[in-house]
């Protein structure tokens, strides 16, 4: 299923439904599906936030795919590189304010899901997670 969806916050709610219903339809189970919409929500808000360094439209492209091992999502967009893969992780053992700014969200994803690989392509930045169905 392809979802497309412009830059804007106000349009993260109407794709995570659509996702919802695709996963309903797929009979995936609840946990799985919130699973993938906090990543997807996690996702979709740090391209809105981070990605682009003018206030124009831009669109997002989320694919959502399902074979009978795995739910992949592939979220594409025209934004500034980032690869989130190479991203340190957290020191999560460490006192909340000694920690320093940012990296939760991509250890969230990194935590929920099975995998997660990126490119950077045609001037596109293509990141891959997937989660495998038990």
């Amino acid at each position: 299923m392809k979802y497309l969806m412009k830059n804007n916050h106000a349009e993260i709610q109407p794709m995570i439904n659509t996702m919802i219903q695709y996963c309903e339809k797929q009979c995936i189970s609840d946990e799985i599906i919130q699973d993938m919409y906090l990543v997807l929500e996690e996702i979709l808000t740090n391209i809105i936030k981070y990605a682009y360094d003018d206030d124009l439209e831009h669109e997002v492209v989320i694919d959502i795919e399902k074979d009978a091992e795995s739910l992949q999502f592939r979220v594409e967009n025209d934004g500034k590189p980032f690869d989130s893969t190479e991203f340190y992780n957290p020191d999560v053992e460490k006192d909340f304010d000694d920690r320093e700014i940012g990296g939760m969200g991509i250890h969230l994803i990194r935590s929920l899901m099975d995998e997660m690989k990126y490119e950077f392509s045609q001037g596109r930045n293509i990141l891959i997670v997937k989660k495998i169905l038990h």
